[in-house]
């Protein structure tokens, strides 16, 4: 929630001198060796929302997390096959490299990838996938020839989720249909702003043509859907890890809240705003239907109470798949801001600008003097090597006990370990002040938190090797550390191409 308090940013100055750390800290450094130094002396040890001490994951007595066995993540990852979408993606390539790293005897895995043809899918796989930086950290694990286990693993398929059939050769399909154990959906069109007709194909038509596929696999284990946290009321206090239902818009979950004169709630009916979407573009001039499109698909996300269009259409795609799951297990997944990696393969990976790194990038430019907003709202980001974990441990979880009930994960920090915009910017601050750009040529904010009991109940199934293994305990973070040392380094190195 945005209020009128002004946060005035103070840029850093290209000599060294000493940096003003907030209202009450001063602190001398000169250079990044200095800064890497005084937070390795001066890590802090992670607060809950109420100032407490984060504690860990709980360890029941004679549990099977204590006797070794955990929730059998190994086992799981044995011989199993995947069907996996979005893999081009930021979030997808670090579920792959994670995989391949972890799980050498892993079946095949399809990757679906948009593309016109076997040629095109497979050359897009090697460039978009197999040589990026991400999976070269393979080569320490298989040697020189990393490459040629990679691409015995990975099967490209030509397709796309926003066809009914998937847009897949029938024969692959039934290949795929005979072989797969899991899918994991983490397609999607992830601009706040996109076409109201591109994002309700992506993701909302999406997501129900990989459940039809599912249905037709002989040997199905489990559907994860990777969807996003903000599908849910952004003004509850606590969003709780639970499924949205068929044609509930947030408006009608505010209905107590509704004024006296306002006589109806708004009905989500998903059949209409497909079939508005594309009324609308039969009327409307070629010329215009890019720019009305993206109208109209903010109109129609804020009448029913969602704060754009994508987060409106991946809504509507959880509701689809869960109403229409039948048998088929399912787990929903709805990560907050995901940002670059913490640890694995090494720190501060990251593809593209995104989310919160626009205004990092323009504050350290020079070019954002400052901002309107409440300097205690809490932002809530995940670094997406834990997230990629979580998803690992979920599906183990769900094969290996063979659930077939239906369960969401919130994977974010704002309940377990919260970090202010106040405290961001003085990250920026610290970060840009010893460390300039050399050539200075949105946001969410998330007011309310988001309960993630399912997820730490998760860890605390865990064995310790599986926790070594796949890390992603959200209340050990130190901002500080990951602000100032890895992700905005990333960013520079990898985004702005610079040191």
């Amino acid at each position: 929630m945005i209020s009128s308090l002004s946060i005035n940013f103070s840029f850093p100055l290209l000599k060294p001198q000493t940096i003003h750390y907030g209202p009450f800290k001063t602190i001398n450094i000169k250079n990044r060796s200095q800064m890497k130094n005084y937070f390795s002396d001066n890590k802090k040890q992670p607060k809950g929302i109420n100032g407490s001490v984060v504690p860990s994951p709980k360890r029941g007595n004679g549990s099977e997390r204590e006797r070794g066995q955990g929730i059998g993540i190994a086992k799981f990852l044995q011989g199993k096959n995947y069907l996996v979408t979005g893999a081009t993606g930021f979030l997808g390539k670090v579920f792959l490299e994670k995989m391949l790293r972890t799980a050498p005897d892993v079946g095949q895995i399809f990757v679906l990838i948009k593309a016109k043809d076997k040629e095109a899918a497979l050359n897009r796989l090697k460039t978009e996938i197999i040589d990026s930086e991400l999976l070269k950290s393979l080569e320490e694990v298989y040697g020189k020839n990393y490459k040629t286990l990679v691409m015995s693993k990975l099967v490209a398929v030509p397709g796309c989720v926003c066809e009914y059939d998937l847009g897949m050769d029938p024969l692959r399909a039934n290949e795929i249909a005979a072989k797969v154990n899991v899918i994991v959906n983490s397609a999607a069109s992830t601009k706040f702003d996109e076409r109201y007709d591109v994002a309700l194909n992506s993701n909302t038509k999406g997501p129900s043509h990989l459940l039809n596929f599912a249905k037709s696999c002989k040997n199905i284990c489990l559907f994860l859907h990777i969807s996003t946290a903000y599908v849910s009321d952004g003004e509850a206090k606590i969003i709780q890890e639970s499924p949205l239902c068929m044609g509930e818009s947030n408006v009608s979950r505010k209905r107590n809240n509704i004024s006296e004169n306002q006589t109806s709630v708004p009905s989500l009916d998903i059949d209409n705003e497909m079939r508005l979407a594309t009324n609308i573009m039969e009327l409307v001039n070629d010329s215009e239907v890019a720019k009305e499109m993206k109208i109209l698909g903010l109109e129609r996300a804020k009448i029913h109470g969602w704060p754009n269009t994508y987060s409106f259409t991946k809504a509507m795609g959880e509701m689809i798949i869960t109403s229409l799951k039948g048998d088929i297990p399912l787990a929903i997944v709805r990560p907050t801001v995901i940002g670059s990696t913490y640890k694995e393969p090494f720190p501060g990976w990251i593809e593209g600008n995104r989310m919160v790194d626009p205004f990092i990038l323009s504050y350290g430019q020079g070019k954002l003097f400052g901002m309107f907003a409440d300097s205690k709202v809490i932002l809530d980001m995940v670094p997406v090597d834990m997230v990629v974990n979580a998803l690992i441990a979920i599906m183990a979880k769900h094969v290996n006990f063979d659930n077939p009930n239906l369960t969401v994960y919130h994977i974010g920090s704002s309940m377990i370990n919260p970090i202010s915009i106040g405290d961001m910017v003085d990250y920026f601050y610290t970060h840009f002040k010893c460390c300039p750009l050399s050539d200075p040529k949105g946001m969410i904010l998330a007011s309310p938190r988001f309960d993630i009991r399912n997820t730490q109940k998760l860890m605390e199934e865990m064995s310790d090797e599986e926790i070594r293994e796949f890390w992603f305990d959200l209340g050990s973070i130190n901002w500080e550390e990951y602000i100032c040392n890895i992700h905005i380094p990333g960013l520079r190195k990898r985004v702005l191409k610079s040191k």
